[in-house]
């Protein structure tokens, strides 16, 4: 009887754990999605172990058939281009930018890596940076137009000023 009781209440226990364990994994996962950041996991060998959706749109491929597959077949980084196992303390804060051709479209993306050591896995943080680069572009544009009319128009004042004098000399000697 005794043995039935610890037997339910341990079983009681371990059903409290793993709904508890659910809710935490539910919740990271909400946490996960709402980011615009994308969010990648890979494992020693550099599989993906986990994605969240907005890495999935980043790089234009249903979250589904990303997990399982290699980082160095999604974003060819020299970082990863070991070809085996990688020291993930030794990729501790590492942040690039780089640009990949996704779906047919050119993505500039930041990319920052954290190391989970204890865990063997190795986070990667992915940001779209496409249209702040694009951005800054139009804006290196405008400026250099605006510089080549700035000059534009203080050579034909200039030019004026100079016109000017030589029309004084030339009244002057009449």
């Amino acid at each position: 009887m005794k043995d039935m009781k610890d037997k339910e209440q341990q079983k009681s226990g371990v059903e409290d754990v793993l709904f508890n364990l659910r809710k935490a994994v539910a919740q990271m996962d909400l946490i996960l999605a709402s980011l615009k950041e994308g969010v990648v996991v890979v494992d020693k060998n550099l599989n993906i172990v986990f994605a969240n959706d907005a890495f999935a749109g980043i790089i234009g491929e249903e979250r589904l058939f990303i997990v399982g597959k290699n980082i160095v077949d999604i974003l060819p980084l020299p970082n990863f281009q070991d070809g085996g196992s990688i020291n993930f303390e030794s990729m501790s804060n590492i942040q690039v930018i780089h640009d990949f051709n996704f779906s047919g479209r050119k993505v500039i993306v930041e990319i920052t890596t954290a190391p989970l050591v204890k865990m063997g896995e190795l986070v990667i943080v992915v940001r779209d940076i496409t249209e702040d680069k694009n951005k800054e572009e139009a804006l290196r544009k405008r400026t250099e137009d605006t510089d080549k009319l700035n000059r534009f128009m203080v050579d034909r004042e200039i030019k004026m000023i100079e016109l000017k004098e030589r029309i004084k000399e030339l009244e002057l000697k009449k």
